[in-house]
């Protein structure tokens, strides 16, 4: 057992023996509890905390009788739903297995305690829990993981200093931390990471002098770590101190790290006088670590003076050796399956919890697209009313053309009649696409592609904002209407894996955001320009989009390197090619209004491109349509 823990081991059994005063004020003996729990029947909460008090006197020293208490008193506890008293007999359980040697069931022990701590929300039990694992952590060598759980500890002390006092009254904050720097000193050591050890230890010791507790274990702890950076003189000195309540443990560690020194120098004398001591005591006691220790300075020592002397004790030193490698590596065995189903268990709860979320994720995704449709049913049906009503409004506006005299009025209410007009064919436009691309987002759900399926549906509900904003609007500037152009093209290559590539590009210089056009006219070409000719297109395909400006006019060239039409139309495909026209011919009627009112030459011409072999290479849409600027927009 390592010296930190053995300091540990002292504060906590302060705190034991401290609650397990009568309510008179005398400390009960085993044999006073043992009496008591023999002439009481009543199983309630009082035999719990005595079965569990008389385990205390037992667990480190006669671990098969701390096991025996603890354990009815755990069983107890749990029937009666006194958790803080199951909590602490887990802890009790977890100690005697650990004196034993069971890491594996120390560590099952350990866990369960932790865990009614969390739940009772007690951060000190908590805490001493972490420190308990970090030393079975630590005897198994595997120095990071005990480094975890002792930081995780002392962070959880220091932020818990009253709960600290409630819980531990006769323990200060400043030995937890004396004993939270030794537990990590200890752990660095065991990674050989020497310096950090070394600077744990050292603060851990001078606090202790500092308060003049005098304890045997941070000089121990201190004097191993010089021993280990080969530091002898400053071994010698930590390990020659004087200390109050040193347990005979600590008195043969030291005598053999006194020994070891010896060896090291030499000084065969010196290092008999001790070892020989430090081996009568563990024998005496039955301390098999430390005379596996002893024994084997003992043996170097006798090697030149008494051969027979030196082979008696390192045949000591070999059997006690094998006795203890054999129990160790049963344990070490025990503990890496115990860790192993431990992490089985772990990685089954994150794939659990992955799975939930999944589920949420593809609820919430599943809602929002109900939300939508509803908000696009509705949208749907208030741009039909809508319509019904502008061409209300167009009828009378036309009845009263035909009454008025005056040829001003009547060109004003002619020009107020087109407005109209194209008004009522905004409105009577469908986004066909909408539902292609709901089916687009729920194929990549329904395959689990959760990351394209957000990008898709984020490209999607800003399109669809830019096009309920823009159908509001008379005019927008020309930035809004290539920004609405790009987030479609997107959605097209998105939902056709990439199978073509755009490019929009200026002849001239153009100031786009004081160029104003109405909303949605680039677009329908564009999407007929994908659907019927580069979808049916082997290889990728290529979209090309060029703007100029000259004399109030915006020219739009619209090219594609597709089939062509003449293959377009050989290939049939009538019902998408009647649900993809319709925006070409509602956007041809809307840019005759423009046109006419404004006195445009002919609007758009569509011509088809052909290779060297006579082919069908692809087609060109050319569109022109006035614009108007910044100062005719708002006056």
């Amino acid at each position: 057992m390592s010296p930190a823990k053995q300091i540990f081991i002292f504060i906590t059994q302060i705190f034991f023996y401290t609650v397990s005063f009568s309510q008179a004020g005398i400390f009960l003996s085993c044999d006073s509890l043992k009496k008591l729990l023999s002439s009481e029947i009543k199983e309630d909460t009082i035999r719990a905390d005595r079965l569990f008090y008389l385990s205390n006197h037992y667990i480190y020293d006669n671990p098969d009788s701390g096991i025996y208490y603890a354990d009815r008193a755990l069983r107890l506890s749990r029937k009666l739903g006194y958790t803080i008293r199951e909590a602490w007999a887990n802890f009790n359980l977890g100690e005697a297995y650990s004196v034993l040697g069971d890491y594996a069931l120390s560590m099952q022990y350990y866990l369960q305690s932790l865990d009614l701590f969390q739940q009772m929300k007690r951060p000190i039990g908590v805490s001493t829990m972490k420190y308990c694992i970090g030393s079975i952590y630590a005897e198994m060598s595997d120095y990071k993981q005990a480094l975890q759980y002792y930081f995780e500890a002392r962070k959880m002390d220091e932020e818990n200093p009253d709960d600290l006092k409630l819980m531990l009254p006769d323990i200060s904050m400043n030995a937890r931390l004396i004993v939270n720097d030794l537990c990590i000193g200890e752990a660095y050591s065991v990674g050989n990471m020497l310096d950090s050890a070394l600077f744990f230890a050292r603060r851990g010791f001078t606090k202790d002098r500092e308060l003049r507790n005098d304890w045997t274990s941070p000089a121990l702890v201190l004097g191993s770590i010089y021993f280990k950076k080969n530091q002898l003189d400053s071994a010698l000195y930590c390990y020659r101190l004087t200390f109050k309540q040193t347990a005979q443990n600590d008195r043969i560690d030291i005598n053999n790290g006194i020994a070891a020194i010896f060896s090291k120098r030499n000084q065969s004398d010196s290092c008999r006088h001790y070892a020989t001591m430090a081996f009568d005591t563990a024998q005496l006691i039955h301390y098999r670590k430390g005379a596996m220790h002893a024994s084997e300075l003992l043996g170097w020592v006798y090697e030149k003076i008494n051969p027979v002397e030196a082979m008696h004790y390192y045949k000591i030193n070999m059997a006690i050796k094998d006795s203890l490698y054999d129990r160790e590596k049963l344990s070490r065995v025990n503990f890496l399956v115990f860790t192993e189903k431990l992490k089985e268990q772990e990685l089954h709860a994150t794939q659990e919890k992955y799975q939930n979320r999944l589920k949420m994720y593809g609820l919430l995704i599943v809602v929002s697209f109900s939300l939508l449709i509803a908000l696009l049913l509705w949208r749907s049906n208030r741009h039909r009313q809508n319509a019904y009503a502008l061409l209300q409004k167009q009828a009378e506006n036309e009845l009263q053309i035909q009454k008025l005299e005056s040829e001003k009025t009547k060109s004003e209410l002619q020009h107020q009649a087109s407005e109209l007009e194209m008004q009522t064919l905004r409105a009577q436009m469908n986004p066909h696409f909408i539902f292609n691309c709901l089916s687009s987002i729920n194929r990549y759900i329904l395959i689990n592609k959760t990351e394209e399926a957000s990008e898709y549906l984020t490209k999607f509900s800003r399109f669809i904002r830019m096009a309920l904003q823009n159908s509001e609007k008379s005019l927008i500037s020309l930035e809004n209407e290539l920004e609405a152009l790009r987030l479609y093209l997107d959605l097209e290559r998105l939902r056709f894996k990439n199978a073509f590539n755009y490019s929009i590009t200026f002849v001239n210089t153009i100031d786009i955001s004081a160029v104003f056009i109405p909303p949605l006219l680039i677009q329908p070409f564009a999407e007929n320009a994908i659907w019927h000719g580069l979808m049916h297109k082997k290889g990728t395909g290529c979209l090309e989009i060029n703007l100029c400006a000259e004399d109030k006019t915006l020219i739009c060239v619209i090219m594609d390197n597709g089939i062509g039409r003449s293959m377009a139309a050989a290939l049939n495909s009538k019902s998408a090619e009647n649900n993809k026209s319709m925006g070409v011919q509602i956007t041809m009627g809307r840019l005759a209004l423009l046109n006419r009112s404004e006195n445009g030459q002919p609007i758009f011409n569509i011509e088809d491109l052909i290779d060297n072999e006579g082919n069908g290479c692809g087609t060109r849409v050319v569109l022109k349509m006035p614009y108007n600027d910044l100062t005719e927009v708002f006056e």
